[in-house]
């Protein structure tokens, strides 16, 4: 059995350029992480691949983009659901928006970059 717990409020965060994000917790075929976007018009460009990923905005909001010219606003409370290689972006509506994903199976690159 894997068990493990996780004292997320004294992980350091991966800082990038205008964001935070941290590993809350994960298991052989599952991550979930924290992103913490400072300011609104934050962009995560489009992109895909082939995890399922679930994603719950905590605060805030954030407007998603998909290829087809679909749009949607998420805001605190709601998530969404991306298959895999959905290709899908989004930019943050409002300053101070966190965001929630999961991700199965794992996204060891995630991992990785907190671990150094």
């Amino acid at each position: 059995m894997f068990t493990q717990v996780f004292h997320t409020p004294d992980q350091p965060r991966n800082a990038g350029e205008g964001f935070t994000s941290r590993i809350l917790a994960y298991g052989p075929g599952l991550l979930v992480m924290e992103w913490h976007f400072e300011k609104a018009g934050s962009v995560t460009p489009m992109h895909s691949h082939y995890h399922e990923q679930v994603t719950h905005v905590v605060k805030g909001s954030t407007k998603l983009s998909f290829p087809d010219g679909r749009e949607d606003v998420l805001k605190a409370g709601e998530s969404v659901y991306f298959a895999p290689n959905e290709e899908h972006a989004l930019v943050t509506m409002e300053d101070d928006c966190v965001i929630i994903d999961a991700f199965t199976p794992i996204r060891i690159d995630h991992l990785e970059r907190h671990r150094k």
